[in-house]
């Protein structure tokens, strides 16, 4: 759905709802009395995050060339990487002011955000286009019968990957800090050191070794060699709680996610002659 309305009015717009989207669900979060009003707010986050991703994505996809869409998906990686250091160690800091706290603080950066948004950034399609995206006549097949369709596409693949890739890193996120406080005595500040180490680590491979890799090996080599690394990795952290096994699992997936995404990028439309002279240097 995201990816639909993208097309027709723009990638800005969804940018801006997804922000805004996102900054509800932070405030909801932080006025919340009971624990059904807290699902009601990581749902209203999803759907912000759902129509936001995509569109910054595509944005970038919008303003790189080919040769740039590498570097454009590490950039976009590494910052929410950076996120994921910044945001445990400030949000620690901001809850010894109260619990609700965090919330607010996310929530006043994620209308900042959307406020730059609808200022300073300007829309990547032009008018001409999403006009003609939006008097198309085309029959559009819902979204259940484009996601069994999809199966047939030629990059089914790259949407199987990238899910089994979120699912899988998602519930590491959940369940790992349980898992070596109990297996291996972890305290909470180990495990606030293992993940801000992980997401330098990350950072770093999205925007040092992630393209010098696909230049060397290329996309599908590329893939397949750090699926293969991160799998070992995986196997050898059910047998091992040290630090250094654990910051392996985690770096491993930043080069297979952008390169998937830099990968699933070729088979989008784009506007024809649009941003030969787009520069990311």
């Amino acid at each position: 759905m995201a990816g639909i309305f993208a097309d027709r009015y723009g990638r800005k717009p969804l940018i801006v709802l997804g922000l805004s989207l996102f900054s509800l669900s932070n405030f909801s979060a932080a006025l919340a009395d009971d624990l059904m009003l807290l699902f009601v707010s990581r749902l209203i986050g999803g759907i912000g995050s759902a129509a936001l991703v995509p569109s910054i994505m595509a944005y970038a996809a919008d303003i790189a060339t080919n040769e740039q869409r590498t570097k454009a998906m590490s950039y976009i990686g590494a910052s929410m990487s950076s996120g994921f250091i910044i945001g445990p160690g400030v949000g620690g800091l901001l809850a010894e002011f109260g619990m609700r706290t965090p919330f607010f603080a996310s929530a006043c950066i994620g209308v900042l955000a959307m406020i730059g948004s609808m200022v300073f950034l300007p829309e990547s399609l032009s008018l001409e286009h999403r006009l003609t995206r939006q008097q198309s006549r085309d029959k559009k097949p819902n979204v259940f019968l484009q996601l069994a369709l999809s199966i047939k596409s030629r990059f089914f693949v790259l949407l199987f990957l990238v899910f089994v890739l979120t699912f899988g890193l998602t519930h590491f996120d959940a369940i790992y800090p349980l898992y070596v406080v109990q297996s291996y005595g972890f305290t909470s500040r180990d495990i606030a050191i293992l993940f801000t180490l992980c997401s330098l680590m990350g950072t770093f491979n999205q925007i040092m070794l992630t393209t010098r890799l696909i230049r060397r090996f290329g996309e599908k080599k590329t893939i397949n060699y750090t699926l293969l690394l991160s799998s070992i990795s995986f196997v050898l952290l059910l047998l091992s709680g040290n630090f250094c096994m654990s910051c392996l699992s985690r770096c491993c997936f930043s080069p297979v996610t952008t390169s998937c995404g830099q990968r699933s990028t070729r088979f989008s439309p784009r506007e024809p002659g649009k941003n030969k002279d787009s520069s990311l240097e």
